[in-house]
């Protein structure tokens, strides 16, 4: 039965009934991937603060969950907790230990989380408290590390010093999925078309925006070396 509940939620999701998924999920929501996929819902729904705390119980339940640590630390960094953020994204790099990833589609995840996106967003935190030499470090490590073509905005954030770069995320359309062998066992459950669905989850929305200035401590002849602020676009797709 909560196979058939989750399963029931995802396609809920799919359809954008985000308020009819999240009902769903909290019914049944007993397991690490079922509250963060609350947390996701919740943070695609402008709640923030209500995905923090569905991080909080999927970290409760699972400590080594990086993904769950890289979604906090970007749902804080939305609302301007940057000191906690640079927690998070150092916790997820602890918990990468020495890999370049970590894939978490055989778990029922459409997403790979990278350690150089990891290392990006972090360096955008720093420079949100000024701390740019470190930024710098992170984004000349990263840089290193990049693997796919949306890596490009490593690059960009290095050459820009982090102005109007957006934060990686887990994509729209993204959620921890039930198993697809257990649904094929369902009788009751249409798996081909459920697996139409999964096929046509849009995952090339890996980024979103945050509200705050970014500023930094550096004297500039133009300023008369007071603070810059430097305003990061809200979306980026």
């Amino acid at each position: 039965a909560e196979l058939e509940q989750w399963h029931q939620a995802v396609e809920m999701f799919d359809e954008q009934n985000y308020s009819g998924a999240l009902e769903m999920f909290r019914s049944i929501a007993d397991s690490a991937k079922i509250h963060f996929n609350i947390g996701l819902i919740l943070g695609r729904k402008g709640d923030h603060e209500g995905a923090i705390e569905a991080y909080d119980q999927a970290l409760r339940l699972d400590q080594y969950l990086v993904v769950a640590f890289f979604q906090r630390g970007v749902a804080k960094m939305v609302l301007q907790r940057n000191p906690e953020a640079m927690d998070d994204f150092n916790n997820a790099l602890k918990f990468l230990r020495d890999n370049e990833f970590i894939d978490y589609t055989q778990l029922g995840l459409d997403y790979k989380v990278y350690r150089c996106e990891v290392l990006y967003n972090r360096a955008l935190c720093y420079f949100c408290v000024g701390q740019e030499r470190e930024a710098r470090s992170d984004l000349f490590d990263a840089s290193k590390r990049t693997a796919e073509e949306r890596h490009s905005w490593i690059r960009k954030a290095a050459d820009s010093s982090g102005m109007d770069c957006p934060l990686y995320c887990v994509p729209k359309g993204v959620v921890y999925r039930p198993s697809a062998s257990k649904l094929k066992s369902t009788k009751k459950i249409d798996f081909l078309g459920s697996a139409k669905v999964i096929a046509s989850a849009d995952g090339k929305d890996n980024f979103t925006g945050f509200k705050g200035a970014l500023v930094r401590k550096e004297t500039l002849k133009s300023a008369g070396g007071s603070p810059m602020s430097i305003q990061h676009q809200k979306s980026m797709r």
